[in-house]
C-alpha cells in the first residue's frame, strides 16, 4: 500500500479483532507466499501462510475434541 492509498481502499481491520481471523485472511488472499522461514540441522523450511493456517485449523479442532471449549485457558508448549 502507498501512502496515497484512500482510506476507503483498506480493509475494514475491525473486523480482523483476532489472529486466528487475521491469519485466514492473509491465507486466502496470499496462499502461496512465504508466512515463516526457519533453519533446522542447517536445512532452511519455508511455510505458507496456507500450510500455517492449516496446522492453526487443525490445533483449533484437536482442541475442541479434547474438550476444550471457548473461553477456557490453556498452556501451550512448541
Amino acid at each position: 500500500m502507498s501512502v496515497n492509498t484512500p482510506a476507503s481502499a483498506l480493509p475494514d481491520v475491525a473486523i480482523f479483532d483476532t489472529f486466528p481471523k487475521l491469519l485466514a485472511l492473509n491465507a486466502r488472499q496470499h496462499p502461496t507466499d512465504t508466512w515463516l522461514r526457519e533453519k533446522d540441522l542447517g536445512i532452511w523450511n519455508a511455510y505458507t501462510w496456507q500450510q500455517v493456517n492449516a496446522r492453526v485449523q487443525n490445533m483449533a479442532l484437536g482442541l475442541l475434541d479434547l474438550g476444550v471449549a471457548s473461553g477456557d485457558v490453556i498452556s501451550l508448549l512448541g
